[in-house]
């Protein structure tokens, strides 16, 4: 397995709260992995269910990445002598963009947790990463405390609700008055204001949509010489000449975010057009994704939207499953993330102490 050290001049501050632990990078395989998953609640019914009979599939999928010697997929492991441990893992989720997601725990001591955060860090600094995005369930306490610290960094972050919508795919559907085209240059200015209206400024450079590789060419490439794939189909709807949608498809290999998000399809969808215009809309574009998730292992489309649109997929029989938020910062604001999340560990490390 490959190993990586640590500059200590990467996020300088930050080098003590790592003392006394042992810092681990890609140190296992795919089935180790998943047993770390399952001890830590991780992989929960839900999450199961999701992944079907596809663990193999995900397991090698991992190995594979862990293997790659470009950054593709870390998992940074902290523990300490008394058997507590933590792990979160970095993906690369665009060129320049990577997401640091499924931190997890056995829970038995919260400052090994904080060493595995601030040694991902490191990491993307390590890695030159220019954007960091991740995902999480507002209603968790812990991740909702992280992200509204995070959050008040408003230069160099961005946080936006979204709703979960399994799509599976139907029929045949017609509707002669949606033009929907499939976007294989670089995304017009009237494509780039509507992502930033529903996903905020950081999402379009983030997902490298502001260049001439939007479908990510150059990412499959990379992808592609560990013998995964991951690209990008950005799909517009338009009605008459108006823009009122943009399905971006994303594909990545099955399983490296167990929630399934490194194949997510974000709808973006113009919420001041006429709702009826909007639904067919919608329902063209999701129905032009079958092409793109052909050959996608029997688990549904995960679909994400923004809550104010959702209306409209709930009036095609689409149903949200689960609330997110994604979170967004730009290398600038690395540091202050970093601290943030140091903070809340002190904070609620101080509460319990004066419950106690």
């Amino acid at each position: 397995m490959l190993g990586h050290d640590y500059p200590q001049d990467l996020l300088p501050g930050f080098a003590p709260l790592l003392d006394g632990y042992r810092i681990a990078v890609n140190e296992i395989d795919g089935i180790e992995l998943q047993a770390m998953y399952e001890e830590a609640g991780f992989l929960y019914e839900q999450k199961r269910k999701m992944l079907g009979s596809n663990l193999a599939l995900v397991r090698a999928n991992w190995d594979r990445a862990l293997r790659s010697p470009d950054d593709l997929f870390t998992l940074v492991y902290c523990s300490d002598e008394r058997g507590a441990w933590a792990a979160i893992t970095l993906w690369r989720a665009a060129e320049h963009t990577y997401a640091l997601t499924s931190l997890v725990s056995n829970g038995k001591n919260p400052y090994v947790t904080r060493a595995a955060v601030v040694a991902g860090y490191r990491h993307l600094s390590d890695a030159g990463a220019q954007f960091r995005s991740s995902w999480f369930r507002p209603g968790h306490p812990v991740a909702a405390d992280f992200a509204h610290r995070v959050a008040e960094d408003r230069d160099n972050t961005t946080v936006v609700d979204l709703d979960y919508c399994p799509y599976r795919p139907g029929g045949d559907l017609r509707y002669p008055e949606i033009d929907v085209e499939r976007l294989d240059g670089s995304l017009s200015d009237d494509h780039l204001r509507l992502v930033a209206e529903a996903r905020g400024a950081l999402y379009a450079p983030a997902a490298q949509l502001t260049g001439p590789d939007a479908r990510w060419d150059e990412l499959d490439r990379i992808w592609g010489r560990c013998g995964l794939r991951r690209y990008q189909v950005p799909l517009a709807a338009s009605v008459r000449g108006r823009l009122v949608g943009l399905a971006l498809c994303q594909r990545g290999p099955f399983g490296i975010n167990p929630s399934l998000l490194e194949n997510k399809c974000d709808l973006v969808l113009d919420h001041t057009a006429d709702p009826a215009v909007l639904r067919k809309a919608a329902a063209a574009l999701l129905h032009r994704t079958r092409e793109v998730y052909r050959d996608y292992p029997g688990a549904p489309v995960p679909v994400m939207s923004a809550p104010r649109t959702t209306r409209v997929l709930t009036g095609l029989g689409l149903h949200p499953t689960r609330k997110y938020a994604e979170i967004i910062t730009t290398r600038r604001g690395f540091r202050h993330a970093c601290q943030a999340v140091c903070d809340s560990y002190s904070d609620r490390t101080q509460q319990r102490r004066r419950s106690a």
